[in-house]
């Protein structure tokens, strides 16, 4: 595993350090599949503040096992005689090895006590046109991971936030696209200020924004 830190100051002038380490996500995999997981890792998993980052364009709202039965069989896509697959742990929701993974970083040796999680849920320019906060999306699609964090088992101190590092649709030229979406972006003239960073139903293109809220603990 290898580590990138960065020494920065806050907005107070002070110095603080900032370590981004590149897990492969099999380690993940295998925290959730396996129970278990590298030692190596320990010093990152009890970080007292961590980021956890949900890509918001491949969030499906949940369903229950007759809605896709039902939808299956009107398309003809079902049989009356279905094959019976046997279970395994890699099938499993993904708010389900979220919210495991989540639990796991709160036993043993890993649990250091009350710790900061920031919820990122990434491409937001796709998420906006349900009209939810960012907050309201993760208790609509991700009902589960909501529910663990608001009813505090674990002692989170968690806050959620949409990102979008391109702030919108950028058209595809090898198409021919041309987007009026896209002309708007280009308007803007500084691409730092493209950023959309929504709190609530607060924007700011400041991205360093949950990383503060993280550090000032």
């Amino acid at each position: 595993m290898k580590t990138v830190t960065m020494r920065l100051k806050n907005a107070a002038g002070s110095p603080i350090e900032v370590s981004f380490p590149d897990i492969p996500g099999e380690a993940f995999r295998d925290m959730w599949e396996r129970r278990e997981f590298d030692e190596s890792m320990s010093g990152t998993l009890a970080a007292s503040a961590i980021a956890l980052v949900i890509n918001g364009d491949t969030i499906k709202f949940p369903a229950w096992v007759v809605e896709h039965v039902a939808i299956s069989t009107t398309a003809g896509l079902q049989s009356n005689q279905s094959e019976i697959e046997d279970w395994n742990a890699r099938h499993a929701p993904t708010q389900v090895q979220i919210v495991d993974i989540l639990q796991f970083l709160m036993t043993g040796h890993l649990d250091i006590g009350p710790r900061r999680l920031a919820v990122l849920v990434s491409a937001w320019d796709e998420v906006e046109g349900d009209g939810l906060e960012p907050a309201e999306v993760l208790a609509v699609k991700l009902p589960l991971l909501h529910q663990y964090l608001s009813n505090a088992r674990d002692p989170w101190v968690w806050h959620v936030w949409g990102i979008s590092a391109q702030g919108g649709v950028y058209e595809d030229l090898d198409k021919g696209e041309q987007l009026e979406a896209t002309a708007l972006l280009r308007e803007i003239e500084r691409p730092s200020d493209r950023i959309k960073v929504v709190d609530g139903k607060t924007i700011s293109s400041d991205i360093t924004l949950p990383l503060e809220w993280l550090i000032n603990r």
